[in-house]
């Protein structure tokens, strides 16, 4: 395809609704206004922050983790205010797109050979920049042009030399950044919020029964000194481990409640087939062996096991007890790797006395309960966002200007 056949085709998509958009913003090439890979220097041999793919996850604006590795040859290199744009499939499909902001000032880090970086120009700003690269048409534009064998295509870096876009004033933009950031911010609030939570009750679980702080007086058992109030039992004196039923594709594909699979949620279905709260171990596949626990009503299929607690009001002790157990380290040696329950429900473990269990249970229920109401906001913000970026980046919706 020519390149004045593409700037037509986008052109075409992005005049849909032309009656709504702003006549009063400037229609600019997108690498004449945003720079792709315009590095900064970096010393060679010199230990630096990285980023890896795996750092970023999906429609997330924050790089969750870097690490330091010696830079010896060629790779990106970015600085805050840039935008790191997944080029290779399937994550530019899965929305690994982040906002570097991590990093110390005038500090220049090292990325995954498989980042684009996106730079803002004297025209544009920073997170203006951001927020082009989350919209919907920039993406598929770039995705149909995608160059390569299939399961390893990527984006060429003129792709950006074909797409035009509409470009508001500093002062909109600053208004549709501050509306955006808005809602992203308070996002990443929440999730800080929820991992405090989080960390919160296994510190104390592990003050209560790992490191048992609060007891004075202990017994030799084969699990090694424990109080003398605990006794030595296996996971399956404290829960079952039950197996997950089956949900095509197309069943996956509701919105009511949350399906769970060895990753984690994997769709949505009209119905649940457990009321919840309730836990969740993964049973096949490469993440077995994780764990998660959903507070509200949901379905996990067949690759995991949802966890019935012998009795309701320990539940989140269970929960914190299993993750202190190496499941990952457990599975069978079969071409796809798995947990069996029997060996998961054999495992070793210092119970603590019923009333232990219940009394930090109660005592953790509140932070649970606070995470599933900031995750329950955090789907509300983020369908939000996602609703109104394309629309404001548009020009189809104007901010009181």
């Amino acid at each position: 395809m020519s390149d004045q056949s593409d700037l037509k085709e986008f052109a075409d998509v992005d005049s849909q609704n032309k009656e709504q958009d702003s006549v009063d913003w400037e229609e600019r090439i997108f690498s004449d206004v945003i720079k792709i890979n315009d590095y900064p220097s970096l010393e060679k041999g010199e230990e630096q922050t990285h980023v890896g793919m795996k750092h970023i996850e999906e429609n997330v604006r924050k790089i969750q983790k870097t690490v330091k590795k010696e830079y010896k040859y060629s790779k990106p290199r970015f600085e805050n205010g840039d935008t790191l744009f997944a080029r290779i499939t399937p994550c530019l499909e899965n929305g690994k797109t982040a906002f570097v902001d991590i990093l110390d000032e005038g500090e220049a880090a090292t990325g995954s050979t498989e980042f684009l970086v996106m730079s803002a120009t004297e025209d544009v700003l920073p997170k203006f920049v951001y927020y082009t690269a989350r919209r919907p048409d920039v993406r598929q534009f770039a995705i149909k042009r995608m160059t390569g064998s299939s399961g390893r295509q990527r984006v060429p870096t003129d792709v950006f030399d074909n797409i035009s876009i509409k470009i508001p004033p500093l002062e909109e933009q600053e208004k549709i950044v501050g509306f955006l950031d808005a809602i992203d911010t308070k996002i990443e609030t929440n999730d800080r919020i929820i991992e405090l939570c989080d960390s919160i009750s296994q510190t104390i679980f592990s003050y209560w029964f790992e490191s048992f702080s609060p007891y004075d007086e202990f017994k030799d058992t084969e699990e090694g000194d424990i109080p003398q109030e605990f006794s030595v039992a296996e996971i399956g004196d404290v829960c079952s481990f039950e197996y997950g039923e089956k949900l095509t594709k197309d069943e996956r594909e509701g919105d009511e409640y949350p399906v769970y699979g060895s990753n984690g949620i994997t769709g949505w279905h009209k119905e649940s087939l457990i009321d919840g709260p309730g836990i969740i171990v993964g049973r096949k596949g490469v993440n077995f062996g994780s764990i998660n626990l959903e507070m509200g009503d949901f379905w996990p299929i067949d690759t995991t096991f949802y966890i019935e607690p012998n009795n309701e009001s320990e539940l989140f002790y269970v929960y914190h007890l299993l993750r202190t157990v190496p499941f990952d380290h457990l599975g069978s040696d079969s071409a796809v790797p798995g947990l069996n329950r029997n060996v998961a429900e054999d495992q070793d473990i210092a119970l603590p006395p019923e009333k232990a269990r219940r009394e930090f249970s109660n005592l953790v229920r509140p932070f649970h309960k606070k995470s599933h109401e900031l995750r329950s906001e955090n789907n509300t913000l983020s369908g939000l966002r996602d609703t109104i970026l394309p629309k404001l980046l548009t020009g189809k919706i104007r901010l009181n200007v």
